[in-house]
């Protein structure tokens, strides 16, 4: 297409005076196999390592992403140019380290510094990362049990749609942590999740909610759920947001182990999101 060569041809002027942003595009037109260009994985990353390099921390971030895929995984490549990233303050990459950290991959076993590096990426409003950071909150991973962080963390995750901690809402008033007891919002929350992509959690905490709950608390949940849908969403369990408090994200080196840890199973952690990942 005439304007996708137009376009190539600017980015290339941009690239070569080693803008990051325009790297980023021309690895994108190799990628991708546009205005003429044959796809190329190779060329891709060539201009990949170029953006990042020259401090674009979207680029580095990718670069990781493919590094850590394949039949060929080169992971300790990609923890370099997740670090790189991480480092600039890039809430996507920091949430990844923090699940590094978490699950034990790579030899990396150390939920405190997960706590640090999820608390950065959730003071900047990443849902994935509030959502992880309520969960260690929840169980007491690398911080004390903490209902009430792990509410506010859930509520914030939540109200930008986010269904794993709209599910994690819906377990603490299900169970009355950090908050009373109420089957009803409980049952309403795990509705909301499901309905916002959460098939198996929150199918399995409504189902034994409704086995519970009498149909008058049904009903009340019904309409809590309507209530719900609106744009004022779930209301905070807790009182003071985990994410307000300094902690900073440490740069921190892998850690040189014979045997790498078996991950912890955590099923409301998540990966970042393909569409977050590539975001700003």
């Amino acid at each position: 297409k005439k304007d996708d060569k137009e376009a190539l041809a600017n980015y290339m002027k941009g690239a070569e005076k080693e803008q990051g942003d325009c790297m980023l595009r021309v690895a994108a037109f190799h990628f991708e196999g546009k205005a003429g260009l044959e796809k190329s994985e190779e060329k891709g990353r060539e201009w990949l390592v170029k953006a990042a390099e020259a401090g674009n921390a979207v680029a580095a971030l990718e670069m990781a992403s493919r590094l850590s895929s394949g039949e060929k995984p080169d992971m300790l490549g990609a923890y370099k140019y997740l670090l790189s990233a991480a480092n600039t303050g890039l809430p996507a990459a920091q949430n990844e380290i923090g699940l590094l950290y978490v699950s034990g991959k790579m030899g990396l076993s150390d939920p405190t510094a997960g706590v640090a590096w999820f608390t950065a990426a959730a003071k900047a409003g990443f849902a994935a990362a509030q959502n992880n950071l309520g969960t260690l909150y929840e169980r007491g991973m690398g911080v004390p049990v903490d209902y009430n962080n792990a509410g506010q963390l859930y509520s914030l995750a939540a109200n930008q749609g986010h269904a794993a901690a709209t599910v994690g809402l819906a377990r603490l008033h299900a169970a009355g942590h950090g908050t009373d007891q109420n089957l009803a919002k409980a049952w309403a929350l795990a509705s909301l999740a499901i309905e916002r992509g959460d098939d198996k959690d929150a199918k399995t905490l409504l189902g034994d909610l409704t086995s519970k709950m009498s149909e008058a608390q049904i009903s009340e949940g019904k309409k809590e759920l309507e209530t719900l849908r609106k744009p004022a969403e779930p209301k905070p369990a807790g009182e003071k947001p985990a994410a307000d408090k300094p902690t900073p994200a440490p740069a921190l080196a892998p850690k040189k182990t014979e045997a790498v840890t078996p991950a912890i199973e955590i099923p409301a952690v998540e990966e970042t999101p393909k569409e977050e990942k590539k975001g700003e």
